[in-house]
């Protein structure tokens, strides 16, 4: 294992605690809300730091169709996250919130997988 991949795989496992301690809060008010449905916004952007993790971590997901199986790991945690907050008094699960976690992983994956892209071939052509 190189230098990078520990903090890398670190990241990657603290990510999916964290959302899953976020989901076992018995409740989680929104600090103030300002529109309707802003809590797809706060999922949008808690699974797409885990979308981020899973392009840091993309040698795990071989060569061959890298982008899917990181995409499918992603909804994963994202139904499996909505199953356990079905069970937890105070929280509720959705397809809606599924959707909004999958936006936000699709997203990330889509735009740091081409970020990374682009810093790589930079770093090559130098």
């Amino acid at each position: 294992m190189s230098r990078t991949e520990i903090p890398q795989r670190l990241f990657l496992l603290s990510v999916a605690f964290l959302i899953a301690y976020l989901s076992h809060q018995p409740s989680l008010k929104q600090p103030m809300e300002l529109f309707l449905h802003q809590d797809k916004v706060f999922h949008m952007v808690e699974f797409g730091v885990l979308g981020l993790a899973l392009v840091l971590n993309a040698d795990l997901f071989g060569k061959k169709r890298r982008h899917l199986r990181m995409v499918s790991a992603g909804v994963i945690w994202a139904v499996l996250d909505e199953i356990h907050q079905s069970f937890v008094v105070g929280r509720d699960s959705s397809l809606q919130d599924i959707m909004a976690d999958t936006a936000g992983i699709l997203l990330a994956v889509w735009f740091f997988s081409r970020v990374f892209l682009k810093i790589k071939k930079s770093r090559s052509v130098t």
